[in-house]
């Protein structure tokens, strides 16, 4: 092989592995970042189902959190609960009922992580 087609295959195989070296290095930084939710954190989501006002709390930390809702229906009667408690890395389901006749209308329901409460108290 000449010393002119080794010189004109250089550039080629540079960039080849170039490509290679960025596809490697993009698959492996970027393998962690696909969750769909954070570790570390929790969070509610409720929605109501007739008279009721179905509440599913989930914890992705590895240490417990809390959970709470709020809420008012039709009839003017208030839900509440705070407190409820959620292990590491598991989701909690409650429902709170406005009684007969009556459904929910306003509603918040959220959680907090203990280390994300010890980081808001210093």
């Amino acid at each position: 092989m000449s010393v002119e087609k080794t010189a004109r295959r250089l550039p080629v195989v540079a960039a080849l592995i170039s490509g290679l070296a960025v596809v490697a290095v993009s698959t492996t930084v970027g393998a962690g970042t696909a969750q769909a939710v954070p570790a570390g954190h929790a969070f509610c989501t409720a929605a109501p189902v007739g008279s009721k006002l179905d509440i599913d709390c989930t914890n992705t930390d590895v240490g417990a959190a809390t959970a709470g809702v709020i809420g008012l229906c039709t009839n003017l009667r208030i839900l509440y609960r705070a407190g409820e408690r959620i292990r590491p890395e598991s989701t909690v389901e409650w429902s709170e009922d406005c009684g007969p006749g009556a459904h929910p209308i306003l509603w918040q329901a959220s959680a907090e992580t203990d280390y994300q409460r010890s980081m808001r108290a210093e």
